[in-house]
């Protein structure tokens, strides 16, 4: 084969394949489909992160309603296994109420609140080793109740919304009040 031929057939299957649009629509989704995905991974993991902090924030303040108003001195909530079991009952399905964890505490007054979020601690199989207080006080005190709760969440390749070791996203929410006369 001569050097123009040569070129010339080189053209000719330049020209060709330029015009030939056959697996192009396959070649372009095989190329966009990952980054598709994973938006909508995010955007789905989104949706499940705003819907479980909503509703462990509404769940949160019910129960202390129950602080508040003096009903934890009943027989119905004295204990923190009672008190657990009625937070629970507020909360949705894709919460395991063995899950959750509970701080309850009196504080000295209101300019000592603190209300930042506690670092978890995990022994070696990965089980939390903090230790939180259940203490419904009494008249007047001020309290502190927090909710924790580590939610599983799916690790995307764009999207990574874990803040534990273990892979999951710590949920906080925090309620501060005064208890109220009995």
């Amino acid at each position: 084969m001569t050097m123009r031929r040569a070129a010339k057939w080189a053209r000719a299957l330049w020209v060709r394949g330029w015009r030939d649009r056959a697996g192009t629509t396959a070649t372009e989704f095989v190329m966009i489909a990952p980054i598709f995905i994973s938006v909508i991974l995010g955007i789905v993991q989104v949706a499940i992160v705003w819907f479980a902090k909503t509703e462990l924030r509404s769940a949160t303040e019910t129960a202390a309603r129950l602080v508040l108003t003096g009903q934890t001195s009943s027989t119905a909530y004295n204990t923190e296994a009672k008190f657990l079991s009625a937070l629970c009952a507020n909360l949705p399905v894709i919460f395991q109420c063995s899950q959750v964890m509970i701080n309850l505490a009196p504080q000295a007054s209101i300019s000592s609140v603190t209300t930042a979020t506690p670092t978890l601690t995990y022994n070696s199989s990965g089980a939390v080793t903090n230790t939180f207080g259940y203490n419904p006080g009494t008249y007047g005190q001020v309290m502190v109740l927090q909710v924790l709760y580590q939610l599983p969440v799916v690790a995307a390749p764009l999207f990574n919304f874990s803040t534990q070791s273990n892979g999951s996203l710590l949920l906080a929410a925090t309620v501060v009040f005064e208890n109220e006369p009995q």
